[in-house]
C-alpha cells in the first residue's frame, strides 16, 4: 500500500518561525556528552566476559549505544521547541489504542479516502496500544503530526515500517480528540493531522520502497514542524553525538586487556613466521650434517613454504586511496 502523503505545512516566508541554531548548540553538546556517559556507564557496570576480558565491555558500549541515541533523537525535537513559541512538542503519555477493525479498514481502502477520518481517544484503550515517539503541533499553524523516529531505516524490514505506518495512520484519527481531552481543549483543524516515519541516518535518496511506507528524511521536519533549521540541529546534533562515541569507544579500547592494535598484531605475525622458519631450517640443516635423508613430514613442509610463497607473490595489494577509511562509524558515516 502506498503511504506516500508527504505531511503539509503553510511555510510562506513571512510567516515561518526560524530557530536560531546559537541559541540551541550549547544543549546539543551536553545532551550528546550525556548520551555517552550514560552508555559508558551502562558498559562498565556489565559482567565482564571471562573469556573477553573488558574487551566484553566494549561489546556492552556497541550494543547499548543504539537504544540510547534513539532516545536522544526524540529529545532533541523537545529542545527545539524551547525556543519557538509556536510549537509544541507531546512525547508523554503518548498512547493510541490499536482496534483490528481499523486495520481492515486501513487495508480495504485507499488511503486519501482515510486522510479525513477522525475518531474518539479513548484514554485507557482494551486490547493492542502504538506509542509515537512524538506529536508536533504548530498551534499558529493549526496543524499537528505523529512522527516515529528511526536511526537508519534501512536496517529495518519493509512489513515492519508497513505496520509502523498502519499504527501511526490509526493513532492519526484519534489526535484531535486526544489534544481536546489532555491538553486543555486545544483544538486543531480538520484534516490538519498528518504523521511521518523520519530516517535520522540522512540519507540524501530514499529508495521507493522506504517512500511508500512513509518514510522522510531530515529535512521534512521543516515542513511538518513549520519552522526552519530544524533538520540543521538534528545534523549537529549527529556531529556532536558522532564526537562523543569516537571519546567513548577510545576510553574503553585503552581500558581493554584483550584489544590489540594492528600493527601490533602484525608485528606479531611476522615473529611467529620468522621463528618457524629459522626452526625449521635448524632442524634441516641438522639432519644434512648426519647425512641423514629428508623425511616425508619434512618434504611436506618444505612443499608446503614454496606453496604459501607462491601465493604471497600473486597477491596483489590494491593502492589506498586517501579518502578510504579502515572502519565504519554507523549512522555517522565513514
Amino acid at each position: 500500500m502506498n503511504y506516500n502523503t508527504q505531511p503539509t505545512c503553510d511555510l510562506r516566508p513571512d510567516s515561518v518561525p526560524e530557530l536560531n541554531l546559537e541559541l540551541i548548540r550549547k544543549d546539543l553538546e551536553i545532551l550528546a556528552k550525556e548520551t555517552v556517559d550514560k552508555t559508558l556507564a551502562q558498559a562498565k557496570a556489565a559482567r565482564t566476559d571471562p573469556v573477553l576480558g573488558s574487551s566484553s565491555t566494549l561489546a556492552t558500549f556497541y550494543m547499548m549505544f543504539p537504544r540510547n541515541d534513539g532516545i536522544t533523537q526524540e529529545k532533541i525535537l523537545g529542545l527545539t521547541a524551547q525556543h519557538i513559541e509556536e510549537l509544541t512538542i507531546i512525547n508523554k503519555s503518548l498512547k493510541f489504542g490499536i482496534d483490528p477493525k481499523y486495520l481492515s479498514l486501513i487495508q480495504s481502502n485507499d488511503t486519501t479516502r482515510l486522510a479525513g477520518l477522525q475518531t474518539d481517544y479513548d484514554p485507557e484503550p482494551k486490547g493492542p496500544t502504538y506509542r509515537p515517539d512524538a506529536l508536533i503541533v504548530n498551534r499558529m499553524t493549526r496543524t499537528a503530526c505523529l512522527v516515529d523516529f528511526k536511526r537508519q531505516v534501512s536496517t529495518i524490514e519493509t512489513t515492519k515500517l508497513n505496520r509502523i505506518a498502519d499504527n501511526l495512520m490509526i493513532a492519526r484519527a484519534q489526535v484531535r480528540d486526544f489534544l481536546y481531552q489532555k491538553h486543555k481543549r486545544m483544538t486543531i483543524d480538520e484534516g490538519s493531522v498528518s504523521w511521518a516515519i523520519i530516517d535520522c541516518s540522512d540519507q540524501k535518496d530514499l529508495p521507493p520502497r522506504f517512500k511508500e511506507a512513509g518514510v522522510f528524511g531530515l529535512d521534512s521536519l521543516d515542513t511538518i514542524c513549520g519552522v526552519k533549521n530544524i533538520a540543521k540541529a538534528y545534523r549537529l546534533a549527529r556531529e556532536y553525538m558522532a564526537k562523543e562515541f569516537i571519546r567513548g569507544e577510545a576510553e574503553l579500547m585503552a581500558q581493554s586487556d584483550r584489544f590489540i592494535a594492528t600493527q601490533v598484531v602484525n608485528e606479531l605475525v611476522d615473529e611467529a613466521v620468522k621463528q618457524a622458519k629459522q626452526t625449521f631450517a635448524t632442524n634441516l640443516a641438522h639432519e644434512d650434517k648426519n647425512g641423514t635423508s629428508q623425511t616425508d613430514e619434512v618434504q611436506k613442509l618444505v612443499r608446503l613454504e614454496q606453496k604459501t610463497e607462491h601465493q604471497a607473490a600473486n597477491v596483489q595489494i590494491l593502492p589506498r586511496r586517501p579518502d578510504m577509511s579502515l572502519r565504519r562509524q554507523g549512522m555517522f558515516g565513514t
